[in-house]
């Protein structure tokens, strides 16, 4: 079933000179998606543009089998213990006045802001029950929100979106999955073939399709067909909330392979999950002032018995940094000087370009020795920020055998306790320092470094390498999730095999065995792949990606040569086809395109990349669609269409500004999705 969202009909003069609307598709509802279509509806008031779809409306489809607004990834169902990595305060989707776009700033609350809200009834209350509403009525400023509090918010965001639409844009959700896209034959310049229904045409077409998952590979094949043969059991990459932990049994051991975020929700779910608590030291309470600061945090865990054992390592053998304390407290960082525009103008070839390991990351190991205390500079021979990105390097060379086990837990526990001082303190420190320096950083090169304007090959290094180190660094997990880990390791609850884990197939015991670069190692029959899927178009399980390079003659995209497996576009998002030139009306934006991935939503007043993308990629659509749209005759209904169905149009409602809630939040569930249909 579809949901439209529909304007006040006109009854002026002007509706004899009103053609009709032409039509723009979004396939995906996420946030990603979203947050364009609000900046659609920002840009679609101002003078002028205002004028212009007076008499040349916009239809916007939007594609999703997924509730809107949050899309796929944030499920209002989620398990209460997968958090947000980011505090209330620091996630917001809207704009604000420190956003350089041409667009209008649309202010609206943050995380925080929205929750408060609720709690002093200015902001209507979610129908997603009770308990959820107790998390949102719970929730403070410096709280990390659960993943479905998060969607709640997204959710809301988009009622807030279609009530501030003007009446020039329409909107209808379609919840069913978009299949393939064809070139038109007709009026329309592309038709999208849906799962369960006839095509939908489009005048322009935006991909937007967010996260998805990937086919197994052929390694993983093996692996799975090995766990299989000999009664084990093998989970591949996933989202947490898609894995089948079930699997893993009580008291078993399991070799997890990745330590990042994927990890830390594993960690949760096997845990708390399965009855553990923590509670707070009992040395932390009783220690006197001196050792207050070393102990702040630390926590004891009291298992339930249904736990597994956990066997853990990865390429760095250490889990991402921790989330900084106060992540916009002044820091004394100062202006760039290595990373500039000109800088970057200076390093092209004759062609533009710039390799990333040669010309760009000199200049960024430069940038983060100037500004940061203290770090280190590369020795002759080695990578520059070969220290940043492998900390425990040094460690399997340097290791006794006999003393492996121990040396490795110290290493890790020691890495961890130290990033917990440097970071969640409250004075300032390099590591803090170096947070706010990334984050500037990553915001140069979404604007700079585009993947069209590197060289380089199928190395990868650029946007992939450099979004994982960036991830490490800056995009870690809440601080009391690490001094949880630290518990569990002290319970006998995880092991640590250290960096540079190596797993293999054993056909003649028929277990796992892993092996860290420390010479620390086990056999278990369960292995966890703790990550998420590598974004890969030949491999998604989405079957429009594959189509789009995979559709042979009928093929719209390619592969991106510096970002193997993502979908090549250019700097203003326009696919580019199999011959080198960019399709008309046929954009994409998301982590499976060659596009230095960006997050959907930020923290306030730091002039995200998302909100600048959004608003110039927004500006662009609207611009085609007026540019291509001259006012032609409005088609008529076809027989046992949509106004057959009975499908609810709102009545007039004047535009709204975003803090008034006009359709509140949109629920989970059967019931939720029927709210959803109706109130949209």
């Amino acid at each position: 079933m579809n949901s439209r969202h529909s304007a006040p009909t006109p009854t002026s003069a002007d509706d004899t000179r009103r053609g009709a609307p032409s039509r723009l598709v979004m396939v995906g509802g996420g946030p990603r998606a979203i947050g364009v279509l609000e900046r659609l509806g920002a840009n679609a008031g101002v003078p002028g543009t205002a004028e212009r779809l007076a008499q040349a409306p916009l239809h916007v489809d939007i594609i999703d089998p997924h509730m809107p607004g949050a899309g796929r990834i944030w499920r209002a169902e989620e398990s209460p213990l997968l958090l947000m990595n980011s505090r209330a305060a620091d996630v917001s989707i809207f704009t604000d006045e420190t956003v350089e776009a041409e667009g209008p700033v649309v202010a609206g609350p943050s995380l925080a802001e929205w929750a408060d809200g609720i709690r002093r009834g200015t902001i209507a209350a979610p129908t997603a029950g009770t308990t959820r509403l107790a998390e949102i009525h719970a929730l403070g400023p410096t709280d990390f929100a659960s993943r479905r509090v998060q969607a709640l918010y997204l959710e809301w965001f988009f009622g807030q979106v279609l009530a501030a639409l003007p009446s020039t844009v329409s909107v209808t959700v379609h919840r069913t999955t978009a299949t393939a896209v064809r070139a038109g034959d007709g009026p329309a310049t592309w038709n999208v073939e849906l799962e369960d229904r006839a095509p939908l045409p489009a005048d322009l077409l935006l991909l937007a399709a967010g996260h998805t998952d990937s086919r197994p590979n052929a390694a993983r094949h093996e692996l799975a067909a090995f766990a299989r043969r000999h009664g084990g059991t093998y989970l591949g990459p996933s989202q947490a909330s898609d894995a089948q932990v079930e699997l893993l049994g009580a008291g078993q051991d399991v070799i997890v392979r990745g330590m990042g975020l994927a990890f830390i929700d594993l960690m949760a779910l096997l845990t708390e999950g399965r009855g553990g608590r923590f509670v707070p030291a009992a040395e932390a309470e009783s220690a006197g002032a001196d050792a207050a600061a070393d102990l702040r945090g630390r926590l004891d865990y009291l298992p339930s018995g249904e736990e597994p054992r956990l066997w853990v390592g990865s390429r760095r053998g250490v889990p991402y940094h921790s989330k900084v304390r106060d992540e916009g407290a002044p820091t004394g960082l100062g202006e760039l000087v290595h990373v500039t525009p000109a800088n970057l103008r200076a390093l092209e070839d004759e062609h533009g370009l710039l390799d990333f390991r040669i010309d760009v990351l000199p200049l960024i190991a430069a940038e983060i020795a100037h500004q940061v205390p203290g770090a280190p500079l590369a020795q002759e021979g080695e990578e520059p920020l070969a220290w940043l990105d492998e900390p425990l390097s040094d460690l399997g060379a340097t290791t006794l055998p006999e003393a492996a086990q121990q040396a490795t837990r110290d290493a890790v526990v020691g890495h961890i306790e130290a990033d917990l001082r440097d970071r969640i303190g409250g004075e300032v420190t390099a590591a803090r320092t170096l947070f706010q320096l990334l984050l500037r950083l990553h915001g140069v090169l979404v604007d700079q470094l585009p993947a069209t304007r590197v060289r380089g090959g199928a190395r990868g290094d650029y946007p992939r390498w450099w979004h994982s180190l960036f991830s490490f660094v800056d995009s870690g997990p809440p601080p009391h999730r690490l001094q949880q880990l630290l518990a569990l390791e002290r319970a006998g609850i995880i092991r640590f095999l250290g960096p540079g884990l190596r797993v293999t197939a054993d056909e003649t015991s028929g277990r796992f065995r892993a092996r860290g670069a420390t010479g620390v190692g086990v056999e278990a029959g369960a292995l966890v792949d703790a990550f998420l899927p590598e974004p890969s178009l030949q491999e998604s399980t989405n079957p429009l990606l594959r189509d789009l390079v995979t559709g042979g003659d009928a093929a719209l995209g390619r592969e991106s040569a510096a970002s193997p497996g993502a979908l090549d576009t250019d700097a203003r998002h326009r696919v580019i086809g199999p011959d080198g030139t960019a399709r008309e009306r046929l954009w994409a934006v998301g982590p499976w395109t060659s596009e230095l991935p960006i997050a959907a939503f930020a923290r306030p007043h730091t002039n995200a990349p998302c909100h600048r993308r959004n608003d110039a990629l927004a500006r662009e659509l609207l611009e085609t669609a007026l540019s291509g749209n001259a006012p032609r005759p409005e088609a008529e209904e076809p027989e046992g269409g949509e106004a057959d169905r009975g499908i609810p149009v709102l009545a007039p409602v004047a535009v709204r500004a975003p803090h008034t809630p006009r359709l509140g939040v949109l629920g989970p569930g059967k019931i939720g999705s029927a709210l959803t249909r109706t109130a949209l």
